[in-house]
């Protein structure tokens, strides 16, 4: 994997867990709504290459919306619990990401 594309899948990891925060955010302040269908985010994995007909990068993250259900409170926090350790992981993969290509521009200097 390249430079480009470790940066790349880190930044599309945190734009799907931004997206599932989003999620149990909607979904908590509606558990008292009727008719609300609980939003659920369903992340996968994307390989390098063509997937259904369409080219990715060298990884990355789609993310689908689905709606479904009832809200469970304790379900909920499990998914911010686990959102908020994958998106302090993506962030700290940048600041490693942009090192090492400090580092090799000041090689190529």
């Amino acid at each position: 994997m390249q430079i480009s594309g470790a940066m790349s899948s880190a930044i599309s990891s945190l734009t799907a867990n931004a997206a599932v925060l989003a999620a149990v955010a909607e979904n908590v302040a509606n558990v008292n709504s009727e008719d609300f269908d609980a939003v659920e985010i369903r992340a996968t994995s994307l390989a390098g290459g063509r997937k259904n007909g369409v080219s990715h990068a060298s990884g990355g993250v789609r993310i689908n919306v689905l709606r479904q259900g009832e809200v469970d409170l304790g379900k909920e926090f499990s998914r911010l619990i686990q959102a908020r350790a994958a998106y302090a992981f993506g962030a700290r993969l940048l600041p490693v990401g942009d090192h090492m290509l400090r580092e090799l521009l000041d090689l190529k200097a």
